[in-house]
């Protein structure tokens, strides 16, 4: 059972998707705003796996630019170019200009 947590880095803005479960591919074709970003700002996904138990366990996190694009972001566990693989996330970025930022 997994969900995904998208975070507009240095701020506290954040959006969860709803709960896949029983999925070793899930799919989400949701959509969250983050409102009004910096231009040179950077978006966190962070995949989550629900343990009713004990804390929700992390499958991976990657990061990407806010600008409008689609692409597959590789999930490690520690977020960097270096870590172990654990997956990949596609994602598909929608930045609408707006005055001294950008809206996600």
């Amino acid at each position: 059972d997994t969900y995904v947590l998208t975070r507009a880095r240095g701020t506290a803005r954040e959006c969860r998707t709803s709960t896949r479960a029983n999925s070793d591919s899930p799919t989400w074709r949701e959509c969250c705003s983050l409102g009004e970003l910096e231009p040179d700002a950077v978006i966190d996904f962070e995949v989550f796996d629900v343990d009713v138990f004990r804390s929700d366990e992390l499958v991976g996190r990657a990061s990407a630019e806010a600008r409008t694009a689609e692409r597959w972001l590789d999930l490690t566990v520690d977020g960097s170019a270096a870590g172990a693989l654990r997956g990949r996330l596609l994602v598909r970025v929608q930045v609408d200009g707006a005055a001294g930022g950008e809206t996600l």
